[in-house]
């Protein structure tokens, strides 16, 4: 890559916000917040705000500004500020930290958005066979068991994914989340809307601010700090490259509330999309044994159930391939500025590692659910758990401390642009609560071993 080649960047606020809404918004929202809303009530609403204001959104802050100011990958923005700030050089080992943190989610996020992939196809066939009937029509699929099935679902949303890569940030992630994000988005609010005007909203409405006693304060507030942390992918360096194609002519601070603000709505959209039909279900314990794999199920007792699911499943698609994008975005740009690569060659390796890798989780998926690896983890899981709790908090970690310990003062107002009065709040937020909160979630999710999803 030639050095003096001028850097992409984001064309304005709107491609910004539409762009950086994809990356954030994902199967979190569509799957997991509905379904941790029902089981721990509006407690875990009120705490997970909380801690989205108070963690997520101050260490999406540090990364963004991270990226603005560097100008590059992970490895490069770090380094660079890691030497303004006169900072041990070793500090730029942080940014392959989180290039390999995003590189390693990448595989499983994959397969995990694999699972509505083929809820979709399954959809498409049984409205084929039985049409647009209004009665209930049981819904299955062997995804769980079928290799090739499975692997196929996987194969096609990575190579989706590298296509737009490979037309690069305007006429690739640009062009696409302008059609995905608000399509998704209509998508989820007329689901939404139809499911609750033949559903209980009322119902729904009361889970949602519902306070559930059988579940402790702790217990929720653990459940939700976790959710908040991981919701935004903090500690994979994702937000930093996305920070890097940035133009000072965008407000970074408007522009993100806007992209949070996106998100919550999304959330709640589906939540009173999943949450009516769950209370279809005729098992009270149903809500607690949702997951990825089965939520297929709940489409079975709704009219038009089948097109209901085959149009869910489509809005989780396009909400699961636009970060899947962004991860893949961030591997290849730092294959790219790091190894002078074309980005022809930096997608067909990384491409080639996440086939394998990915590949591999398949297979474990059909053959070794039932395999003990360690501390009661399955070998199939063993690499999401590591990843998930351990790896990425420890990215993020020293993310914010970084951001709040070494880099200048100056550097950092400089890039957020907050008021004197906003910037105290947001540095103490980041030098103080996001690392203890952090920590909290290290030692629940390890030591403990009391993973919430």
């Amino acid at each position: 890559m030639n050095e003096f080649q001028p850097r992409a960047q984001w064309h304005s606020f709107h491609s910004y916000v539409l762009v950086t809404t994809g990356a954030i918004i994902g199967l979190g929202n569509v799957l997991h917040f509905p379904l941790l809303v029902a089981k721990y009530g509006g407690l875990f609403l009120l705490f997970y705000v909380l801690c989205e204001l108070m963690i997520s959104l101050p260490l999406l802050f540090g990364e963004l500004l991270i990226g603005r100011r560097g100008k590059q990958n992970p490895v490069g923005s770090i380094s660079i500020l890691a030497m303004e700030a006169d900072a041990n050089r070793y500090w730029g080992k942080l940014g392959w930290l989180c290039v390999f943190v995003v590189t390693i989610t990448l595989c499983y996020y994959i397969v995990s958005a694999a699972f509505p992939a083929g809820y979709f196809i399954d959809s498409l066939k049984e409205l084929s066979i039985h049409g647009n009937q209004t009665v209930p029509v049981t819904l299955d699929t062997n995804l769980q068991t079928n290799f090739f099935k499975l692997e196929l679902c996987f194969l096609l949303f990575l190579f989706l994914a590298m296509l737009v890569v490979y037309r690069g940030i305007n006429r690739g992630l640009e062009q696409i989340s302008s059609i995905t994000v608000p399509l998704y988005f209509i998508i989820f609010l007329g689901l939404a809307i139809y499911i609750n005007i033949n559903g209980n909203f009322m119902s729904s409405l009361h889970e949602l601010i519902a306070i559930h006693p059988s579940q402790t304060v702790l217990t929720v507030f653990v459940a939700a700090l976790a959710f908040a942390f991981f919701k935004f992918g903090v500690g994979m360096g994702t937000m930093i490259v996305y920070g890097s194609y940035l133009p000072y002519s965008v407000s970074l601070a408007r522009s993100t509330l806007v992209v949070v603000c996106i998100d919550a709505l999304v959330s709640l959209l589906c939540y009173f999309i999943v949450n009516p039909l769950m209370l279809t279900m005729p098992v009270d314990t149903f809500v607690h044994e949702v997951t990825n794999r089965n939520i297929i199920h709940i489409f079975t007792n709704i009219p038009h159930g089948i097109l209901i699911a085959a149009v869910f499943f489509f809005g989780a698609i396009l909400a699961a391939w636009t970060p899947i994008i962004a991860m893949m975005e961030t591997a290849v740009i730092t294959l790219i500025e790091r190894f002078q690569l074309s980005r022809g060659k930096a997608v067909f390796y990384i491409f080639c590692l996440i086939f394998l890798i990915g590949s591999l989780q398949v297979y474990a998926i059909q053959n070794w659910s039932s395999v003990i690896f360690w501390h009661g983890i399955s070998i199939n899981l063993f690499l999401k758990d590591f990843t998930t709790n351990v790896l990425a908090p420890l990215s993020a970690l020293l993310i914010v401390i970084f951001v709040g310990y070494i880099v200048k003062r100056q550097v950092s107002m400089n890039e957020l642009q907050f008021s004197p009065f906003f910037y105290s709040i947001w540095r103490f937020l980041v030098r103080y609560i996001a690392p203890i909160s952090i920590i909290i979630v290290i030692i629940t999710e390890t030591i403990l071993n009391t993973w919430i999803f």
